[in-house]
C-alpha cells in the first residue's frame, strides 16, 4: 500500500510471551487485501492471533505494547 503505516517496535531481546497482534483478515477491520486471501500463507502462530476488540487497549500512550 502507499497510505499505509506500519510500526514495528523492538525495545529488548525477544520474549514470545510479551508478543501480540491481530489476525490479518479481522473482519471488524475489514482490510480490503486486494487479492484472493485463500491463496495467503500465514503461519501457524499468526493463525492463532485474536480479533481487534474495539474495547482493548492495545498500546500505551508512550507507544508501549500492553495487549496479550
Amino acid at each position: 500500500s502507499e497510505s499505509a503505516v506500519f510500526a514495528y517496535k523492538c525495545s529488548d531481546f525477544y520474549h514470545p510471551e510479551e508478543e501480540g497482534g491481530i489476525i490479518y483478515n479481522d473482519k471488524n477491520i475489514n482490510i480490503d487485501w486486494t487479492c484472493d486471501t485463500k491463496d495467503v500463507l500465514v503461519s501457524d502462530k499468526d493463525l492463532k492471533l485474536p480479533e481487534f476488540d474495539k474495547n482493548k487497549k492495545y498500546f500505551s500512550l508512550d507507544g508501549n505494547w500492553i495487549g496479550e
